[in-house]
């Protein structure tokens, strides 16, 4: 099976609900990662539409496989176009060859400036994160299961706080914006 870009998918929750994500792109030259969003509005027991993506916001976004689409585990629903204008794509912070020199990077690794204070205190590692850390969080989302701090790496960058302390918290902020 081949995952495109633009691809929706659901994550099974428990029972009938499930959460919808879309793979918004692939990256690196074997194009093994990708970058997936999840969207908020879990559903219950109804077909999704794809098509429905750019109504729904953005509640966790990473780079990650898409192992568990392929499997099956997360189940191919249709495919949108990527709903690029609503992602807050992600910087990282990385160092360069000299050991002190510390850059700002995009999703796809290029240059973006040299990093401040700021972005060494609040950027990430560009990182990878296994598919099933996403799926326990949206899960978490959800109610069902616990939040857990490593998962706040998933929020997109303007819902993340420091420190997030429970999924009520993290839905909260999402009902209030």
């Amino acid at each position: 099976m081949s995952v495109r870009e633009g691809d929706v998918f659901e994550i099974p929750l428990e029972g009938d609900r499930m959460a919808l994500g879309q793979v918004a792109a692939r990256l690196g030259p074997g194009k093994m990662p990708c970058f997936l969003v999840v969207f908020g509005g879990f559903d219950e027991g109804r077909a999704a539409d794809p098509q429905s993506l750019a109504k729904r916001e953005i509640v966790l976004q990473a780079i990650s496989f898409d192992v568990l689409i392929k499997l099956g585990r997360w189940p191919l629903v249709g495919h949108a176009p990527p709903v690029t204008d609503q992602i807050e794509w992600p910087e990282f912070k990385t160092m360069t060859n000299s050991p002190s020199t510390w850059v700002v990077i995009d999703l796809q690794g290029a240059f973006v400036r040299d990093a401040t204070r700021a972005d060494l205190r609040d950027l990430p590692h560009h990182t990878s994160v296994a598919p099933i850390r996403i799926e326990k969080a949206a899960r978490a989302l959800a109610g069902l299961e616990r939040w857990d701090e490593s998962y706040d790496i998933l929020l997109p960058p303007s819902k993340r706080t420091r420190p997030v302390r429970s999924p009520e918290d993290i839905i909260a902020r999402l009902r209030d914006q």
